[in-house]
């Protein structure tokens, strides 16, 4: 069982997906510890299954399903959960579902969150949800809400 998780949840267009790439192809080297990568690129159905939306409870319990038996399954120090799309999540639900599904991990689990606070980055999240379809909203109604 991995005795740690790591939730790497980045905030949009920060190189959350290069980073993601970079642990799939193993492009690293950690001697002291052995870690665990996600069997996915990112963890993006997982976290969007936590945000409230209708009809949603079925996804949520078949990715906590798949995520808990991960866990079970790998024996390594380390377990890292990525994707950026957990910057949405409160953090008291992420905590709720850590103490409810990863019981032996919600004690000692981390978080790894970065920001590129400036405005290319601003507009470049707005193109990025746009694009995907999640914010029908004008570029003005987006900035009102970051």
């Amino acid at each position: 069982m991995i005795r740690e998780l790591v939730f790497h949840i980045g905030d949009p267009k920060t190189g959350s997906s290069s980073i993601q790439a970079a642990m799939q192809r193993r492009a690293w080297r950690c001697d002291s510890v052995s870690v665990a990568v996600q069997k996915e690129l990112n963890a993006s159905a997982l976290a969007n299954s936590l945000r409230p939306r209708k009809g949603s409870a079925r996804k949520r319990q078949k990715e906590l399903a798949a995520k808990r038996r991960w866990v079970a399954e790998n024996d390594a120090d380390l377990g890292i959960i990525s994707a950026e799309f957990f910057s949405w999540i409160e953090p008291e639900r992420l905590q709720q579902v850590l103490h409810r599904h990863f019981p032996d991990q919600a004690a000692t689990a981390r978080i790894i969150a970065y920001v590129r606070p400036h405005a290319p980055r601003i507009l470049s999240a707005y193109a990025q949800i746009l694009k995907c379809g999640f914010f029908p909203g004008s570029f003005e109604e987006y900035c009102a809400d970051v």
